[in-house]
């Protein structure tokens, strides 16, 4: 597996994956309150760039984005080698039959919009434990 810089903090490190900029924001700073590191993207090929250089310990992906929706982003992270192992959560205002397909897609998890930030930290902490 290919070394990618971490936040060197000693924190864990999150993705955020969100074409909305206030959402994602608010996530970060939610995430940040709960002493994780976050960087944000804000579409599918900025998340690529970031996947590249950073080595996140979770990702938290839109679905509905522009250019590169979150499902391209999900299948990339799946087949490339030195992200396969990459913890996903899938954060969408779909419906919930439509989230469940994307854990069937190689998603860790799901949470839909909006949500209690006490979801989203539940959730995130479940999946960096495991």
């Amino acid at each position: 597996m290919t070394q990618r810089p971490t936040s060197g903090n000693g924190k864990k490190l999150i993705l955020v994956i969100d074409d909305d900029a206030n959402l994602a924001k608010a996530m970060c700073r939610v995430l940040e309150n709960a002493d994780y590191e976050t960087v944000n993207a804000d579409n599918g090929f900025e998340a690529g760039v970031c996947l590249g250089h950073y080595e996140p310990d979770l990702v938290t992906l839109d679905i509905k984005m522009p250019e590169m929706d979150g499902e391209e982003v999900l299948a990339c992270i799946r087949r490339t080698d030195y992200l396969s192992h990459l913890k996903v959560l899938v954060v969408s205002g779909l419906e919930e039959e439509t989230l469940k397909g994307f854990v069937a897609k190689g998603a860790n998890d799901f949470l839909a919009k909006p949500f209690e930030n006490q979801d989203l930290l539940a959730k995130v902490r479940a999946l960096i434990s495991e």
